[in-house]
């Protein structure tokens, strides 16, 4: 197992380097850690032999989920290698889930009920945006908005489940990521929450 877990977080790295942001976050040996773009016809390679060996982990929840993810390691190498995949075997791969087709009536009845109930003129996008700009709240204002909340948060929590002592996160802003939200643990009880604003 130790050489699957090792083979596993070795090519999530190689295909990290070629696709930034597909490990979400890693905590493990540092040794394995290498981000070093190679030939996706390799990783490709690499994938299909893992996923081979992963069909033989003998407990049977360990050896799904790893299927699971390899199988995506290796749609993402087969991707990165230029090779075109239907849509519907894409999304199977990356995130095994089926791709269904939206019934579009569905879709314009939502459509008309969201604009029955937007106020003001204009397209369906304007008022849109127009309704949000009046409920955001301007970047500058964010953490301080946020304290009130957060220290409310704490003592609910507190209160009811109770916090260890020295239990610490901190919220930062940040800009031209993928994602509107994140954490990071820090160790000693402390995390980090970034949060992505335009």
């Amino acid at each position: 197992m130790t050489d699957i877990a090792e083979r596993y977080i070795r090519l999530a790295h190689a295909i990290d380097a070629h696709s930034e942001g597909f490990i979400d976050g890693y905590g493990g040996p540092q040794e394995w850690a290498v981000r070093e773009a190679r030939d996706p016809q390799a990783l490709m390679a690499e994938a299909s032999a893992l996923l081979a060996d992963v069909a033989g982990v003998s407990e049977e929840a360990r050896r799904e989920w790893l299927t699971v993810q390899v199988r995506a390691m290796h749609t993402m190498t087969r991707l990165l290698s230029g090779e075109a995949i239907a849509y519907a075997d894409e999304v199977r791969g990356l995130y095994d889930i089926e791709a269904r087709r939206a019934d579009l009536g569905e879709l314009d009845g939502a459509l008309r009920a969201l604009d029955a109930a937007l106020p003001g003129s204009g397209s369906l996008v304007e008022r849109e945006e127009a309704l949000r700009s009046r409920v955001a709240v301007p970047r500058g204002d964010i953490l301080r908005v946020a304290a009130p909340i957060l220290a409310e948060l704490r003592s609910r929590v507190s209160a009811r489940f109770g916090l260890p002592d020295g239990e610490d996160f901190s919220i930062e802003l940040v800009n031209d990521r993928p994602w509107s939200g994140y954490n990071w643990p820090l160790g000693n009880l402390k995390q980090e929450f970034p949060q992505a604003r335009e």
